[in-house]
């Protein structure tokens, strides 16, 4: 038979009594809680996540203080090895081997995550992984016009490095490196493959003009690249630039020279800044870049202002923008009849459709 045991009614009071006599006693003993400081607001930090490896065995994550003293920090997912870089920003993995950041000194660390080994290279402005791991570009200022780049064996540790560089950009799948070298009579523009950086794909000769920017067709069938002369203080001269296209397939060389083009505004120019100032349709037939007047609109100080309904600036927005006129204009250039249509007449902005074969002005 199933016995059922009840423990008796004054059992249960003497024991919920003798619990809260016993108990009570050792909850009193805790500890008061540390009561905070201003000192100690310097320890809050935020975490924020910032990349992981191409097979996740490796994250980063920072940790951001408001002092700005932050710490960047590498951690294996599977245990808690851990690498840390104090001040260390821009990290960026090369498969689960290496890893490199840098930090607010332009000081860039890469780190061997198999065997723990740090190396670091001083006075460094950008930095860069090949897509088969296979190197490490590093580029440092020299000059207001000119960087050196040093390229990183990373299966050998060897270096090489290249002077009197004026422009350099890796293709879209980081396969091909594109860079271009002051030399007495100009500059030269050479393209390497990634499989092996002695092995050139194209070199270039441009007399009197210095290749400031390069850009890259999508699907790496041409690369184009941005020229501009020099003055007599070997200062880039940005009233002159000059555009070339240079097409792989049937090694093609495209140049567009304003001065000799009728399709071209006699008092306009090429202004190109910035390496997204140009762009090339993906079927590489069209090049579009950014015209500028050569005389800027003075807009004089006025004594009353007068708001007009239909003014498209704000009275300060146009002390702050100047004239609409006078803003950059998007232009294309069709290499393959050498032509330039300024389809930008009083529009200031362009929106283009996913292949460029459209535009959207307003």
């Amino acid at each position: 038979p199933k016995i059922i045991y009840k423990m008796p009614v004054n059992s249960i009071l003497l024991f919920f009594i003798f619990f809260v006599l016993v108990s009570c006693p050792v909850m009193g003993q805790d500890k008061q809680k540390k009561q905070l400081t201003t000192a100690d607001y310097a320890l809050w930090h935020v975490m924020d996540n910032e990349t992981i490896s191409n097979k996740g065995l490796w994250v980063s994550y920072s940790l951001r203080y408001h002092s700005g003293l932050d710490t960047l920090f590498v951690r294996r997912t599977t245990d808690k090895k851990t690498f840390s870089y104090p001040l260390g920003r821009n990290g960026e993995f090369c498969g689960e081997k290496w890893y490199a950041c840098i930090n607010d000194k332009d000081l860039v660390q890469l780190t061997n995550l198999e065997n723990g080994k740090m190396e670091s290279f001083t006075e460094i402005s950008e930095y860069e992984f090949s897509k088969n791991g296979k190197y490490l570009v590093l580029s440092s200022k020299k000059s207001a016009t000119t960087n050196t780049l040093t390229i990183r064996n990373l299966s050998n540790g060897k270096d090489s490095v290249i002077t009197n560089i004026t422009g350099w950009r890796f293709n879209n799948d980081q396969s091909l490196l594109a860079y271009c070298v002051e030399t007495s009579n100009g500059s030269e523009a050479k393209i390497v493959t990634m499989q092996d950086i002695d092995s050139r794909v194209a070199q270039l000769q441009f007399y009197g003009k210095i290749g400031t920017h390069i850009i890259w067709q999508k699907n790496n069938a041409s690369v184009v690249v941005v020229l501009k002369t020099l003055n007599a203080s070997k200062e880039v001269n940005v009233l002159n630039a000059q555009l070339v296209q240079y097409r792989f397939a049937d090694k093609k060389l495209f140049e567009l020279d304003t001065k000799k083009l009728e399709t071209f505004s006699s008092n306009k120019r090429i202004e190109v800044n910035y390496t997204n100032d140009v762009g090339i349709s993906d079927d590489g037939k069209l090049i579009f870049f950014q015209i500028v007047s050569d005389s800027i609109t003075k807009n004089e100080e006025p004594v009353v202002e007068v708001w007009q309904g239909d003014d498209k600036l704000l009275q300060s927005e146009a002390k702050m923008y100047g004239n609409l006129d006078d803003m950059p204009k998007t232009v294309v250039w069709y290499p393959h009849i050498d032509s330039v249509f300024e389809f930008m007449t009083k529009e200031t902005n362009v929106i283009f459709s996913g292949n460029m074969q459209f535009a959207l002005t307003y």
